[in-house]
């Protein structure tokens, strides 16, 4: 995760670095390097393709809503970098049939824009993205993604949101590459005022902490739970079960019974 977007020759540098690390100090062929280093492309590629299919419900974009409205969400969006916020709060408006709740408006909260990083579908897709079983690699590597997601974890999440956000910026939904050049630059923004928030002091470092710790535990949770232990019955309630069963089964052969003198008083017709 140290470097997102690298080079193709910092791609091979890194997957033989890390070949060597696995194996203990054996060289990989170029065979093995071109594996590891497609692993890089096929994570953005899950990464975009998992935001992209749930993206709009996070944030209203719609093929029935005309191209200006999806265009006009577009902008307000990407304006301030809106769409890393949390914005997914509800607020109480006044109208002539009393106090309704309505939907977040960005511009209605002067402190919307201080919960950076903290948009629900950041956690959403961490989720679908690394943590589908309790076997899966994220529980393994947990120096990148647990107990506190690693930042760079958190940038590529949001970068790969952006790139979903640009697929509606004409309006209309348009496939978009995912490609160095154009979301780089933005990862690299995002990734240093995540480094100048931590550089903030002790209270700096503990609001990073704070975000990291909040991904693993939303993400990790149903895996992790310790399950409650296992209730043996009690005498009490296994004579209850019992005598129910009894009753039960009392109640049933009596039903049978009308059932079958039913039949032959409809057969005697």
């Amino acid at each position: 995760m140290e470097n997102t977007f690298p080079d193709p020759n910092e791609e091979i540098a890194m997957a033989d670095a890390a070949f060597e690390t696995v194996t203990g100090g054996d060289k990989a062929t170029n065979k093995q390097i071109k594996v590891i280093t497609r692993g890089t492309c096929q994570m953005q590629s899950k990464l975009k393709l998992i935001i992209r299919l749930v993206l709009p419900g996070y944030f209203g974009f719609s093929d029935r809503k005309t191209p200006l409205e999806n265009r006009n969400l577009y902008n307000t969006l990407i304006t301030s970098n809106a769409y890393i916020h949390d914005i997914s709060k509800k607020v109480w408006g006044g109208s002539n049939k009393g106090l309704l709740p309505v939907t977040f408006l960005l511009m209605e909260i002067l402190d919307w824009h201080a919960g950076k990083y903290l948009h629900a579908l950041g956690f959403d897709a961490c989720k679908m993205m690394w943590f589908t079983t309790h076997d899966a690699d994220s529980f393994h590597y947990t120096d990148i993604f647990g107990p506190c997601l690693l930042m760079q974890c958190i940038t590529l999440i949001f970068t790969t949101v952006r790139c979903g956000l640009d697929e509606w910026a004409t309006g209309v939904h348009e496939l978009v590459e995912y490609v160095k050049p154009v979301y780089g630059p933005i990862y690299e923004k995002l990734l240093g005022d995540l480094k100048k928030i931590a550089d903030e002091g002790k209270a700096g470092k503990a609001c990073i902490q704070s975000i990291g710790e909040e991904y693993w535990v939303t993400a990790s949770a149903k895996y992790l739970a310790t399950a409650a232990p296992e209730v043996t019955l009690m005498s009490e309630e296994i004579s209850e079960v019992i005598e129910y069963a009894k009753v039960h089964a009392q109640r049933l052969k009596a039903q049978q019974v009308a059932n079958v003198e039913a039949d032959a008083q409809n057969a005697a017709y």
